[in-house]
C-alpha cells in the first residue's frame, strides 16, 4: 500500500513539472525576444563603412568546419579596400594584387597597426 501511494505522488509530481514546461518556455521565449530587441536597439547605429585603401582583415570561412584547428588564427590579411560596391561587396587586394572575387562586408573587420 505505501509503494502504491509513492508511486501516484511521483506520478502526480511528474505531471506538475510536465504543466509547468509550457511556461517555462514561454517566458525563455520572451525573455530571448527582449534581449534580441535591446541587442538590435544597441548595434543599430554602429554599423561598420569601411573606405578605400582601409586596411582589412578577411575571415577564413572555410577554416570554421575544421574541428581540429580551434585555436588557428581564422583572419587573414592585411587587406586593402580597392574598390567599394553596392550592397556591403568589397574588392580587396593585397601587396598591390587583387584578389579575384568580392567579399561581403559581414567577413571583414578593421586591421589596426602596433602604432596605431
Amino acid at each position: 500500500m505505501n509503494s502504491l501511494s509513492k508511486g501516484q505522488e511521483l506520478i502526480k509530481r511528474l505531471l506538475e513539472i510536465t504543466d509547468k514546461v509550457l511556461q517555462f518556455w514561454i517566458n525563455a521565449r520572451r525573455a530571448i525576444k527582449k534581449a534580441q530587441v535591446k541587442l538590435k536597439e544597441i548595434f543599430k547605429g554602429k554599423e561598420v563603412k569601411f573606405q578605400k585603401d582601409d586596411l582589412v582583415l578577411y575571415f577564413n570561412k572555410a577554416l570554421v568546419a575544421w574541428h581540429d584547428i580551434k585555436f588557428v588564427n581564422k583572419w587573414k590579411g592585411s587587406y586593402e579596400i580597392s574598390h567599394m560596391l553596392n550592397k556591403g561587396a568589397y574588392k580587396l587586394t593585397i601587396d598591390g594584387n587583387l584578389i579575384k572575387g568580392t567579399v561581403n562586408k559581414n567577413l571583414l573587420k578593421k586591421y589596426y597597426t602596433k602604432d596605431t
